[in-house]
């Protein structure tokens, strides 16, 4: 196949790509020529990311890097509970990452392309090895690719970024942020969390798998249990999600599974497996004038909201273009 050119004038210098409210900036390098992850310094954080943090307490991260087997030539091979770092070594949230190498670390790849693909290049892209390519937003696109060399799709002058699904996206920030106010809470009233030897708090998630995952949820979810991530329940998943409830300093390990899509808080955001859209639980006593909608006028409605303000009470409207609210 042959190859356009680069394109002369780029879009912009820097572009961005969020996914569950998660934000990751990347910039053009001129000595690649693609786009590329902005990735910080260790101790340093993205300024844009109202909501970003890591953990701090007692699951900082301890001892050397963790880091994933590679996979064999014969395919794919899904990590086991075995290759996951225990809590002490991998704790804080996963942060952004330089471009991978190769697509030897995961299966499935996402891609931003400049404007959004036409047919031919569908099929272009499909011919060269991704499978199930999947639309997530109007320049992004999630796709499954058994091979490893990735530098073949990044040379397509149409695609500004490839990359393997990053672990950084897995965790919704609305998670992050409730987590971050349980555990300020548990610092600042040690004695009404009780005492030190009590059971560590849990929260309550929906783990969500990517599309038809290998291995299945029921695999996946007996992986969990023998880890100890995850309780035992007297129903098993069968579909592609998995609700239970996880330790704090347990989440970062739920990402390194392959299979993995989202790990999103239960009590604040409706599970989606296409994950264009949040659909969000909240009170109308808890929107003041002059923000409340005229379509709030009973419960159980969902509507639609786009960039208007809504839900500046929670302060994460400017996280997401767009949202659905599920009045109470």
């Amino acid at each position: 196949m042959a190859y356009q050119p680069f394109p002369e004038e780029l879009p912009a210098e820097f572009m961005h790509i969020t996914i569950l409210g998660n934000t990751l900036d990347i910039y053009y390098d001129s000595q690649k020529q693609t786009y590329v992850p902005e990735v910080y310094a260790e101790g340093q954080h993205p300024q844009n990311l109202s909501l970003y943090t890591s953990l701090e307490e007692d699951v900082s991260p301890e001892g050397p890097a963790f880091e994933v087997p590679p996979r064999v030539s014969s395919g794919f091979s899904p990590l086991s509970h075995h290759a996951i770092p225990p809590a002490s070594r991998d704790s804080a949230f996963p942060e952004p990452v330089q471009l991978a190498l190769d697509a030897r670390s995961s299966r499935y790849i996402l891609i931003k392309s400049y404007t959004e693909l036409s047919d031919e290049q569908y099929e272009a892209i499909e011919s060269l090895g991704v499978s199930d390519l999947q639309q997530r937003d109007d320049t992004l696109y999630l796709g499954v690719y058994d091979l490893d060399d990735l530098d073949i799709l990044r040379r397509l002058s149409y695609l500004a970024y490839v990359d393997v699904y990053q672990r950084f996206f897995k965790i919704s920030t609305l998670l992050k942020w409730g987590i971050r106010k349980q555990l300020a809470r548990m610092h600042d009233d040690p004695i009404a969390s009780g005492p030190a030897t009590a059971t560590e708090p849990h929260v309550d998630v929906t783990i969500g798998l990517f599309r038809d995952p290998i291995p299945n949820a029921g695999q996946i979810y007996d992986e969990l249990v023998a880890a100890g991530i995850i309780p035992p329940s007297d129903e098993r998943p069968t579909e592609d999600h998995i609700h239970t409830s996880v330790a704090p300093k347990d989440l970062s390990r739920l990402t390194w599974y392959d299979s993995v899509e989202c790990i999103s808080d239960n009590s604040d955001v409706q599970f989606d497996n296409n994950q264009v859209r949040n659909i969000l639980s909240i009170s109308r006593a808890s929107i003041a004038p002059p923000l409340v909608h005229p379509g709030l006028d009973g419960k159980g409605q969902v509507i639609h909201v786009s960039d208007s303000g809504l839900l500046s009470p929670l302060r994460i409207y400017d996280q997401m273009d767009s949202a659905e609210v599920c009045v109470k």
